[in-house]
């Protein structure tokens, strides 16, 4: 997967998978966000609204939870710099589908 990050019209590469943790029994609860080897990307997403879409037609199924929330953290670019992520607005979701 390539993963980006933008600062001030500067793209950063993310080189590595980045690690995603959440609860599939509650929605609410904040999910973290990581680099795990290099450190680079340090993040708490807390949702404040789940979009839940649900399908079982036998063969085809889809489920979808959209979370809308707020990051926190920090994120290192290439050359090394820290910048803060305070209340940023986004969203994050989680899908399986089966077709």
């Amino acid at each position: 997967t390539e993963n980006g990050l933008c600062v001030d019209g500067r793209l950063t590469k993310i080189g590595e998978e980045l690690d995603w943790r959440w609860s599939a029994t509650d929605r609410s609860a904040p999910w973290t966000i990581r680099t795990p080897v290099s450190d680079q990307v340090d993040l708490t997403f807390t949702p404040f609204h789940n979009r839940a879409t649900r399908t079982d037609a036998g063969l085809i199924a889809n489920r979808t939870d959209q979370s809308f929330g707020h990051y926190d953290g920090r994120v290192r670019t290439d050359d090394g710099t820290e910048i803060a992520v305070r209340h940023l607005l986004g969203w994050a979701e989680d899908v399986h589908m089966r077709w």
